[in-house]
């Protein structure tokens, strides 16, 4: 199991996707099926995937690093390369992502009515 930070890019017009992972394998076969089944959760890389196809990236594993410096590296190469397929700007945030009305209706509905315990309303 490899920890550390890899790259998506696009060998057409050389853009690309910054991401870490404690299990850079695992998570490099999570994107490819979620892009491969048209269900990636970055709609701009899923929509560049469905243009230009399967064969127009690579995969890259730029830096390997301990669990613990996952997202101060993460950050590092993302402000080093400034992937265009990031939603994000920020390592570990949804700091910047905008959300659809309709995503924002999905959540409140999956939301409403749960019924919170005393100690998480307390936190």
């Amino acid at each position: 199991m490899k920890s550390g930070i890899y790259k998506i890019a696009n060998k057409i017009n050389g853009h690309c996707y910054v991401g870490s992972a404690v299990n850079i394998e695992r998570r490099w076969r999570g994107h490819t099926s979620g892009l491969n089944g048209n269900r990636h959760e970055n709609g701009h890389l899923q929509r560049a995937w469905n243009k230009y196809g399967a064969d127009a990236f690579e995969f890259e594993i730029i830096e390997l690093c301990f669990v613990f410096a996952l997202i101060f590296r993460e950050q590092y190469w993302m402000d080093e390369l400034k992937p265009e397929y990031n939603i994000a700007r920020v390592a570990g945030s949804s700091l910047g992502v905008k959300r659809t009305d309709e995503t924002r209706a999905k959540n409140g509905a999956a939301n409403k009515g749960r019924i919170l315990s005393a100690e998480t309303r307390a936190k």
